[in-house]
């Protein structure tokens, strides 16, 4: 099991996803991050999640 950090840019500013899992998981937990990344711009922009 280990830690990742996934980074997203938005404008100027980093956004920092954190996640862990396998390695055997790894696609599973990119997965998992771009969708966080989705719901963190949707609650942005006031649409509802």
């Amino acid at each position: 099991m280990g830690a990742w950090i996934y980074l997203a840019k938005e404008g100027t500013r980093i956004i920092i996803l954190l996640g862990g899992g396998t390695k055997k998981g790894q696609q599973r937990d990119i997965e998992r991050a771009l969708g966080l990344w989705e719901s963190y711009k949707k609650k942005k922009s006031g649409e509802k999640v």
